[in-house]
């Protein structure tokens, strides 16, 4: 071989060991990550690389060698005896020198790019974990100013922005204005390009605040800090807030003044307070675990007691009779609610003694019965004496006697009248009052409260005039007749002489609307409310000056209610008020 020869052997040689090289340098960085290939997709990928770098490296060895086996195999032989040269002499050539440094710097070039290969595999892992260590996090990238480059989707749940808000913005511009001064500071103390980790509060946009944790790392490839921003409330500090929570629930209820329950779906008793020990007699571990049926019997057709002995709950107030230990019994009033506790659901009971409201209950039916008995026969006798005397039947009577006897006789009217509505709002609020539901015309109802009412109107010198299309309803007519009668009668009362009362009625999708509207001095704002409770009259006065009983209104609301229908007014001081009733009706 000439003289040249043997440099390039050695080249050959280093060209033929290269994909060997790339081959063991990809399979030792396969290895060293080979434990994070389940967890981490992006080692994942990088891994693949790496098998496919590794195979076309032995592939192309294996190419190599078939094509060039026998100038390898001298090659070989070559660089044998090269060494073989090498190692007999005491110095070494300067050309084998400078080709021995070519391997070398061939070999560190290799083993360079791998090595930067697996530094970009760990900073993809470091990135990987901070996102799933991460929970309830949102992710960004900040240039070296802390302004936002790109953030997550996840922004709008957590802090109610688009992504795109948030581009080009600083990261002081989302955090509350108390923690603005601390967080430059610790940005400015910490060197550009560095690591770091800080808190503070955010500002969500719309205005509420949440502690987070900011969590930043450099990215030199990117030249950009890579954030995970973390809310502080993490699963650990979720479990002591709620326990935090139902401490309080548990010394909120031992301290309130009324008896309290709480109660599980199974109607089992899980907490009770001092109060309920003094109502029933028993201590809380007595009642714990024990059904809701042993305290109570049902003395309301709201809550029955099945055939299990167990107490049918909804949410809603009901009277019932408390079992107290020592076997004695106390009305009450259960107001129950849905609770959320501790992720459950549950009931909350407040137990209200009513034992004094049912005493006043029994004495307002007493003297009831004694209106209607003892004071009502004879205020119908007197009338009906009175009436024998004006018609002359125990001798004349004079003129002046005429007009005594005739104001005698409408005051005793009123009274009969008076005591009639008490007893109608007394069955009616004792749910005695019958519903007779029949299909009846609306405008046949309508014209008979007229007819009733015409003489009061034309004294007033008040037209009434009614509309509406041919309706027909299911509801008691005679019954809807009074409430007509009443809201009229109420409306003359009020309105000026020479005044117009219209009654317009249609009908809705599932009701029946009816309306009366007056031109009267109308009802101040804050007395709408009151103007169908009992005995009430707006202006102090009215009572006297118009005979009036303060029942009227009580009973049509009764009434309509009675029907499963609502009632309410509108009305402008000044300009009149609308009385309106709707009577639901079946599709």
């Amino acid at each position: 071989m000439p003289g040249n020869s043997k440099p390039e052997a050695l080249r050959f040689v280093l060209i033929a060991a290269a994909p060997a090289v790339v081959s063991i340098v990809s399979l030792i960085c396969l290895w060293s990550t080979f434990d994070e290939s389940y967890s981490n997709p992006g080692i994942y990928a990088a891994q693949r690389i790496l098998i496919l770098t590794a195979a076309a490296g032995i592939l192309s060895g294996i190419g190599l060698f078939i094509h060039n086996q026998k100038r390898l195999h001298e090659a070989l032989k070559e660089l044998a005896q090269l060494l073989r040269d090498q190692f007999s002499n005491d110095t070494a050539t300067p050309e084998s020198i400078d080709d021995l440094e070519q391997f070398k710097l061939a070999v560190e070039h290799s083993l360079s790019s791998f090595g930067d290969l697996r530094r970009d595999l760990q900073e993809a892992r470091t990135r990987e974990r901070l996102i799933a260590d991460s929970t309830r996090s949102l992710t960004c990238t900040l240039d070296e100013g802390y302004r936002f480059l790109k953030v997550n989707a996840q922004v709008r749940e957590l802090w109610g922005y688009e992504p795109q808000e948030l581009a080009g913005r600083r990261i002081i511009d989302v955090i509350v204005e108390a923690d603005i001064k601390e967080t430059a500071s610790t940005l400015k103390r910490t060197s550009k390009r560095q690591d770091l980790s800080f808190q503070n509060r955010i500002r969500r946009k719309d205005n509420s605040f949440e502690p987070v944790s900011w969590n930043m790392r450099w990215s030199s490839e990117d030249k950009n800090y890579i954030c995970v921003v973390q809310s502080i409330t993490t699963p650990k500090s979720v479990e002591s807030i709620l326990q935090q929570t139902e401490s309080r629930v548990k010394m909120l209820i031992e301290s309130m003044p009324v008896t309290l329950l709480i109660v599980s779906q199974d109607r089992e008793i899980e907490l009770t307070n001092i109060k309920a020990e003094k109502m029933f007699g028993y201590k809380n571990h007595e009642l714990a675990g024990k059904n809701l049926s042993m305290l109570f019997v049902s003395t309301d057709s709201r809550a029955k007691v099945d055939g299990k002995s167990e107490l049918n709950l909804a949410e809603g107030t009901v009277s019932l009779d408390a079992l107290k230990k020592d076997g004695s019994r106390l009305p009450v009033d259960l107001t129950i609610s849905g609770l959320d506790l501790e992720g459950a659901s549950k009931f909350l009971i407040v137990v209200l003694d009513v034992t004094e409201r049912r005493e006043v209950e029994r004495l307002k039916k007493e003297f009831v019965q004694m209106v209607s008995h003892d004071l009502r026969s004879p205020l119908t006798a007197i009338m009906g004496t009175l009436h024998l005397l004006k018609e002359g039947s125990y001798g004349k009577i004079n003129k002046k006697g005429d007009e005594i006897l005739s104001r005698t006789e409408d005051e005793f009217k009123r009274l009969i009248e008076l005591i009639d509505g008490l007893l109608d709002l007394e069955k009616m609020q004792a749910g005695k009052m019958q519903i007779d539901k029949q299909v009846i015309d609306i405008s046949s109802v309508v014209s008979r409260a007229v007819n009733s009412v015409s003489y009061l109107a034309s004294k007033n010198s008040i037209k009434l005039e009614s509309s509406g299309d041919f309706l027909e309803a299911l509801a008691d007519g005679s019954k809807l007749v009074q409430v007509i009668v009443n809201l009229l009668s109420n409306a003359i009362k009020f309105s000026p002489p020479n005044s117009t009362i219209r009654i317009e009625y249609e009908e809705l999708d599932d009701c029946i609307l009816i309306k009366i509207k007056d031109q009267g001095r109308g009802i101040a704002e804050a007395d709408l409310g009151r103007v169908f409770e009992r005995f009430k009259q707006i202006e102090r006065g009215d009572e006297l000056e118009l005979h009036g009983k303060g029942l009227g209104l009580a009973i049509a609301k009764e009434i309509v209610e009675a029907h499963g229908g609502e009632i309410g007014v509108e009305s402008k001081l000044g300009v009149g008020s609308t009385f309106w009733f709707k009577i639901p009706q079946p599709s």
